[in-house]
């Protein structure tokens, strides 16, 4: 490694010991635990050849190798100085010794011996000084302009410039970057170091306030807490502060949930009030149909229409009165549950939130154990565990003292929480009280539809049926809300079976020492709820009588499917496997159409009963999208009497390859390479000798089950064909029809989540103290999307009843546009609105926290896997442009 001069090494040593200095006051003010500072001198000879391609200064290099850092799985997480990445950075200048502290969003400096001719501003100055800046801005009427003008940062504030300026001045800025940094070196090294210390110690700088903090280290909360308990004396109580602040933080965040009532006060005003007018002339055309009727039906009908929008207007406004009397029982002035009760709230939030580090705490512990059995424990973990252990004694010691404060201004009033709040915090108590709320709400219609039937006249025989049918289906959504309620949710909420759907999904999800696989942990989960669900009746709704279903098609699919889409993430309805506790059965469909009795005898009960899991293998690793190319072949080749075919080739996206117990295989057995016709299906059982599972791709959302799959010499019996010999291929559109309309259908839900989601954030976000929905950057966006749901729901909802009327040979010839048009759009919407969803929620988006990152990784893979967006345009250009037609015509006309 390159050494540099003397005078060098000991400016660096002095750098790097002030940075330690820094890290130390952090720990002293109880930002950092002492184990997570890593000093150096580092061994940095595998990343030398790293530096030198950026082509570092060997003084760069040196202090690199010295410097002292922070434990990366902790560092990447911590808001250090002035609220972290997206404010402040601290730019260290080697060839002048000096830092400059340049504030990301100003483009300035925000070292305060730089601000107001070197004074050092007390806090509060600092603060006053900000405010009276951002008094002046408002008044010159810029912040109006920029917020009507501008484009939209993190939570959708005003964000200067466009994205054009950028572009054209890209190119300059990479060349003035050195003389940038060289003209604003701000001040000598030690010195600026020096004064962090300084600001620590004097509050003037307080850690955390950013992005990756959350409510523990909300400036508000600290600036108390930390004279109170002697900071920065020695006597400072470490100890007696981080409860306080715990207990603070969970006491902002109860009085943050009290905001709910207000905004179901607003919600049911904005539709008792009918601003837009369109329940008004709703009611007007239901009263003209009433008026024009000339049968019994018709007019019965319309009083049945009349009647529901009546009743539906009386719940809102009922809605309206629950919803005004809980928001004053909660919050008389507006301001909290009960003022006075604050306590109560206090230590009903501690209670979750000690729940939570207790999880955390023993999930970290089985980590831990794993890595030991496996000999692969590093110190990194051992860290991660001890942190945890502080962690819980810390949120004990703080709930302890809530509860014995509650229980002496209250006593025998704690709040009682259930026991999946118990079990998994308050995301269950939330989804359980949905469930709840719609189970009542379907029974008090219920009670009311069937009154108003009474009075129908045996004249009026199918307004009679049209309301018999809605009572029908409104039994079956309560029995369906009181199976989630009773079954699947409790489910969720047990042994912690909640880290499988929150921030830490991904990881709970993958066994990423087994090949990045799912854990079986995750999927034994996934299998008792379709069991549970099985056992109910709801499973195999889509399925035939025969096999224990109810014989609902496409349509029926399709709206459960987007409606379950559009709740978010639940065990009730995990899109990432396809997994719902109302099934899909591609291949069962592809059974039924196509299967001999033998083989619909042997696989689809052992498909229904779990025994049964097949692979679909029509993509191979140099074929995709041009199927009727693929290179694998089957020649017949007789075996001990028994006629046959010998397979060979590669098949690639396998998935379900880790449990499966059969492929279906498709391989050519005759016409030319590019023919529709010649390509045969295979039903071959996985352990079959010859298949070999090569590897499993990983992907954008993982875990992953998709195989790469080699097949050498592989011999099947002739009774392995599946469907006509020669068409395998009308065998796969089987499989890819059903499937495209009813995963359109389940993009819709998820798209209309993240919209609904946005807007409902928009309304609540204040930044400037206005809300973000008063900007057109915001509406504008959610409006298309909104809009384009609206007309995707009917297209969706017209092509799949269209399917149910006819069999599945013939939905390729009639309908096959219709269907690639609602799934190459439906997965598109999905991850526009996913995207948009991030950009409105700003940094919470972007976060994990969120699902909307996770659904956009998830759907951004259909706009590819169920045949490209580009393959599905194309065909519904054939149908369009009638170009098989023309084809076929030219074809004829060259043989003439």
């Amino acid at each position: 490694m390159d050494i540099p001069t003397s005078p060098q090494k000991e400016q660096l040593h002095e750098v790097a010991n002030l940075m330690l200095d820094i890290y130390r006051t952090l720990v002293h003010i109880r930002y950092l635990d002492p184990s997570w500072i890593i000093e150096g001198p580092h061994n940095i000879d595998d990343l030398l050849p790293m530096y030198r391609s950026y082509d570092l200064d060997a003084s760069v290099i040196y202090l690199y190798s010295i410097l002292p850092y922070i434990e990366p799985a902790r560092g990447k997480r911590m808001d250090f100085f002035q609220g972290g990445n997206h404010r402040s950075v601290i730019i260290y200048n080697a060839r002048n010794h000096c830092i400059w502290i340049y504030d990301q969003e100003s483009g300035g400096s925000t070292d305060h011996n730089l601000l107001e001719g070197c004074k050092v501003f007390s806090r509060e100055e600092y603060e006053r000084s900000q405010e009276e800046s951002r008094e002046v801005s408002e008044a010159s009427g810029e912040g109006e302009e920029d917020e009507e003008e501008g484009g939209d940062d993190e939570d959708g504030e005003y964000d200067e410039g466009g994205q054009d300026d950028e572009d054209e001045d890209e190119d300059e800025d990479e060349e003035n970057t050195d003389e940038f940094y060289d003209e604003n070196d701000g001040r000598p090294a030690a010195n600026v170091l020096r004064d962090i210390i300084k600001w620590y110690h004097e509050l003037i700088e307080l850690p955390g306030d950013g992005d990756e903090s959350g409510a523990l280290w909300d400036s508000e909360i600290l600036l108390p807490l930390y004279p109170k308990h002697g900071w920065p004396s020695e006597t400072f109580d470490g100890d007696a502060f981080e409860v306080d602040q715990v207990r603070a933080a969970a006491t902002k965040v109860a009085k943050e949930s009290a905001e709910q009532p207000i905004n179901e006060v607003q919600k049911h005003n904005a539709w008792v009030s009918d601003v837009g007018g369109y329940r008004k002339r709703e009611r007007a055309d239901q009263l003209a149909r009433k008026a024009a009727a000339t049968t019994d039906d018709e007019l019965w009908i319309a009083r049945w229409e009349l009647w529901k929008s009546e009743e539906h207007d009386r719940y809102m406004v009922e809605g309206l009165r629950r919803s005004e009397a809980a928001m004053y029982n909660a919050s008389p002035a507006r301001q909290f549950q009960k003022p006075d009760e604050l306590p109560l709230w206090e230590e009903r939030q501690l209670r979750m939130d000690s729940w939570g580090k207790q999880r955390e705490l023993k999930k970290i512990q089985q980590e831990v154990e794993r890595l030991q059995q496996a000999s692969k424990l590093q110190k990194s973990s051992q860290v991660k565990l001890r942190y945890a252990a502080k962690q819980v004694a810390v949120y004990q010691k703080a709930h302890e003292a809530a509860r014995l404060d509650a229980e002496r201004l209250f006593p025998g009033r704690l709040f009682t929480v259930g026991l999946g709040v118990e079990i998994n915090g308050q995301d269950y108590e939330e989804r359980m009280g949905y469930f709840t709320n719609s189970i009542e709400r379907v029974q008090r219609e219920l009670e009311l539809m069937r009154e108003w039937m009474v009075q129908v006249p045996n004249s009026a025989q199918h307004a009679r049926q049209v309301v018999k049918n809605e009572l029908d289906r409104k039994e079956k959504h309560l029995e369906f809300y009181r199976f989630i309620e009773r079954e699947i949710s409790p489910l969720q909420a047990q042994d912690d079976n909640e880290r499988f759907f929150d921030h830490r999904r991904e990881h709970s999800r993958t066994d990423w020492d087994n090949g990045g696989l799912p854990r079986p942990e995750w999927e034994a989960l996934l299998n008792e709820a379709r069991r549970r669900a099985d056992k109910a009746g709801f499973y195999r709704l889509s399925l035939p009588v025969e096999y224990g279903g109810q014989n609902k098609g496409n349509l029926w699919m399709s709206v459960i499917r987007e409606h379950l889409a559009s709740k978010g993430l639940g065990l009730f309805n995990d899109l990432q496997n396809e997994h719902s506790v109302v099934g899909n059965f591609p291949t069962i469909v592809m059974l039924l159409s196509f299967g001999n009795e033998a083989q619909r005898k042997e696989f689809i009960p052992g498909q229904l009963a779990g025994k049964v899991i097949m692979t679909f293998g029509l993509t191979e690793p140099d074929h995709g999208s041009d199927a009727t190319h693929l290179e694998t072949v089957a020649k017949p080749e007789t075996r001990n009497g028994v006629k046959g075919f010998v397979l060979n080739g590669r098949k690639k996206w396998q998935t379900g390859m880790h449990v499966a117990t059969h492929c279906i295989l498709f391989a050519r057995t005759s016409g030319r390479v590019g023919s529709t016709n010649g390509i045969t299906a295979f039903i071959v059982p996985a352990k079959t000798p010859g298949i070999k599972v090569e590897s499993y791709e990983w992907t954008f959302n993982m875990p992953t089950d998709h195989a790469t799959v080699s097949l050498k010499d592989v011999w099947v019996p002739s009774t392995a064909i599946f469907g006509p010999p020669t068409s395998g291929l009308s065998v796969a559109q089987a499989f890819l029809h059903d499937n495209r309309i009813r995963q359109a259908a389940s993009s819709l839900g998820a798209a209309t989540f993240c919209i609904q989601e946005s807007i409902k954030y928009a309304k609540d976000r204040k930044p400037f103290g206005k809300a973000l929905a008063w900007n057109q950057g915001i509406q504008f966006p959610l409006v298309e999307l909104l809009t384009q749901t609206e007309m995707l729901r009917l297209l969706i909802r017209k092509t799949a009843n269209d399917m149910d009327s006819m069999p599945h040979r013939d939905v390729e010839k009639k309908l096959t546009d219709k269907v690639s048009m609602c799934n190459y759009w439906a997965n598109r919407l999905c991850c526009e609105s996913a995207d948009r969803a991030i950009q409105v929620h700003g940094g919470v988006g972007y976060s994990r926290h969120k699902p909307f990152e996770h659904i956009y990784r998830h759907h951004r893979r259909y706009r590819i896997t169920e045949g490209s967006e580009e393959v599905q345009m194309r065909k519904v250009a054939f149908k369009v442009f009638g170009l098989s037609e023309l084809a076929k015509a030219q074809k004829q006309a060259a043989k003439l």
